[in-house]
């Protein structure tokens, strides 16, 4: 192979080390562009009880105030194995930071500002960390499965040996370092266009379809460069709903 024992560039090398390559926030504004921004909740476990925001609702430049009622999506729910996360807090809540409410407005101060007037009142619950308190409290994700072939029991009574022990492998998935962003175009018939940070475009397609209550066909995102999960900026926050 005519590659071994040369040092190749990235394909996108060129474009990172000269800055000619564009991020979203280097991307020209849209005309009506909005900034889209959330609030998350204050505990990492326990249920919400009510909303409050009459004084983001009256500021200057605040576009909407969205909750789960103002979600189009039939089932409300996405999940990339299983479709079990709201998009937006009903009732329950799984985790610190998880979204509630969102804000559209002008301009980045504006939506920031709105956010720090919406009170969200929410009941503390104990947070389920451990597997064997979830075990106890039957909180599974997803569907039960048995996988057996023959007779389970008889070969257990008939084996030589039988060893039983407990692993903890103590496992841990990634933190993302870079920030997300994206810009969403509307188009005709309900259709959107997405521009995105993501490093999985099929899937940012399909939660935003369901998001939408729409089909996947009407759906496009684009994902101008992919990688650098571990460090990479991808710079602002800008989104137009």
């Amino acid at each position: 192979m005519t590659s071994i024992g040369k040092s190749l560039p990235h394909d996108s090398a060129i474009g990172h080390v000269t800055g000619t390559a564009a991020y979203i926030d280097d991307m020209t504004p849209l005309a009506g562009e909005l900034f889209v921004d959330f609030v998350g909740s204050p505990v990492a476990a326990g249920r919400l009880l009510g909303i409050n925001a009459q004084e983001a609702l009256a500021m200057a430049g605040v576009v909407a105030i969205l909750t789960h009622r103002d979600l189009p999506g039939h089932e409300r729910l996405f999940g990339p194995i299983f479709r079990d996360e709201p998009f937006l807090v009903e009732d329950e809540i799984s985790y610190i930071g998880q979204p509630i409410v969102i804000v559209a407005a002008i301009n980045r101060r504006i939506a920031q500002t709105a956010l720090k007037s919406i009170k969200v009142e929410c009941e503390a619950t104990t947070s389920v960390l451990q597997i064997e308190d979830a075990i106890s409290k039957g909180s599974f994700l997803g569907p039960r499965r048995k996988i057996e072939r023959g007779d389970v029991e008889t070969a257990f009574a008939s084996a030589p040996h039988v060893i039983k022990g407990v692993l903890k492998t103590n496992g841990q998935e990634q933190f993302y370092f870079e920030s997300q962003a994206c810009i969403a175009i509307p188009g005709e018939g309900g259709a959107m266009r997405v521009i995105s940070s993501t490093q999985n475009p099929t899937e940012t397609q399909a939660v935003v379809a369901e998001a939408l209550g729409i089909g996947l066909h009407q759906v496009v995102c684009e994902c101008k460069r992919m990688g650098g999960g571990f460090g990479e900026r991808r710079r602002s926050q800008r989104s137009r709903p």
